[in-house]
């Protein structure tokens, strides 16, 4: 039996969707992803070649629209038809640091978002979930370990808590 959650079947395909997981790791995610023929992208690495050498400050609280548009572009350039995006919990910490409520904002922004071209999943631990995000496109990850062994990931879907 395969404890490995389908995310090809996301419902709907062209929304984000939110993995829960707190004790992910990129070594794992890679794995799973291969497994499950996905495309891992490192939100933080894809920042950091996207910043100029000239920028002094990255103020992305004043760019919540160019990263929203940037995760529409790495679903279109993906090969397989889904996306893991993981460390993204980086912008989150950032604009829940900024006044004025920028991270509700992005929040908002995001699940709004439409017409992606390939399945989005968006892997953060579970302090950065969005209270208002839609049950029904979370899938909590809980890793099971025995004697430090990590054995694979069992799914639960937010509606089923």
């Amino acid at each position: 039996m395969n404890d490995e959650p389908d995310i090809r079947r996301a419902v709907p395909t062209d929304q984000p969707h939110l993995f829960i997981w707190d004790d992910a790791n990129a070594i794992e995610l890679r794995s799973f992803c291969n497994e499950v023929n996905a495309d891992y992208i490192n939100y933080r690495d894809d920042l950091l070649q996207r910043v100029s050498e000239t920028d002094n400050f990255l103020v992305l609280d004043r760019y919540i629209d160019r990263e929203i548009h940037r995760i529409r572009e790495l679903c279109t350039k993906s090969p397989s038809g889904v996306v893991l995006l993981h460390e993204m919990d980086a912008l989150i910490a950032y604009l829940a640091s900024r006044p004025g409520r920028k991270v509700n904002l992005f929040w908002d922004r995001l699940m709004r978002t439409r017409h992606l071209e390939a399945i989005a999943w968006i892997v953060l631990p579970s302090a950065c979930k969005p209270p208002n995000w839609p049950n029904e496109r979370i899938r909590i990850i809980r890793s099971v370990a025995s004697i430090g062994i990590v054995h694979g990931p069992i799914e639960r879907n937010c509606q089923n808590q």
